[in-house]
């Protein structure tokens, strides 16, 4: 029987995505929008390698979101052939950013991995 890194006494339930360890279930995580297994010490780390560069990338994503709406503004107030195709990308462009901030959101979130996810998520 394999056991938990962590908690030799107790049998392993998965292995950490990122360190490859086996955990039990009360040491291991799911991960984020695919959620993948992750062990809270290699969450951590994940954390703050990654925070930095996600907040700057909600910025760039507000930025571009309100860059967008200021095309849309433009392109109402001068209707043109060019305009037009300016607040199609405009559009386009706010939503692309929109879906990007919550993809980013989802990454960031870890719950604790339950016995009954066990069978889809290995």
């Amino acid at each position: 029987m394999e056991t938990c890194f962590n908690h030799p006494d107790t049998a392993k339930v998965g292995t950490c995505k990122y360190c490859g360890k086996d955990f039990c279930s009360e040491c291991l995580y799911l991960q984020g929008q695919l959620e993948s297994l992750m062990c809270i010490n290699c969450f951590g780390i994940y954390k703050k390698k990654y925070s930095s560069s996600i907040k700057r990338r909600y910025i760039y994503a507000i930025a571009g979101i309100v860059v967008s709406v200021l095309f849309c503004i433009f392109a109402i107030l001068d209707f043109s052939a060019v305009s037009v195709m300016l607040l199609f990308l405009a559009v386009v462009s706010i939503v692309l950013n929109i879906v990007r901030i919550s993809q980013m959101k989802k990454a960031m979130i870890v719950k604790p991995y339950t016995s009954a996810e066990f069978n889809s998520v290995d």
